[in-house]
């Protein structure tokens, strides 16, 4: 963990969904099997600020390091 950098922990089971509705619970879901990873594909999210783009990066980044993925995490 120390390594990828995560500014803050943060996990999925933490975030709230009801507090960004239009967003599928389907494709978080899938998201969270890290199914991406084996399939070497690229996720982006994009927003306005506030909506929980970082919570999701870093709760996805966090569950990669947890399963033996490493991740690097980059801030602006």
């Amino acid at each position: 963990m120390r390594l990828a950098g995560f500014p803050m922990e943060k996990r999925l089971e933490d975030f709230d969904m009801s507090f960004q509705p239009s967003l599928d619970p389907t494709v978080v879901r899938d998201l969270a099997s890290l199914r991406f990873i084996h399939n070497a594909e690229n996720v982006v999210f994009l927003g306005p600020p506030g909506v929980g783009e970082t919570h999701l990066v870093l709760a996805l980044g966090y569950k990669a390091v947890r399963q033996g993925f490493r991740a690097k995490a980059f801030t602006d």
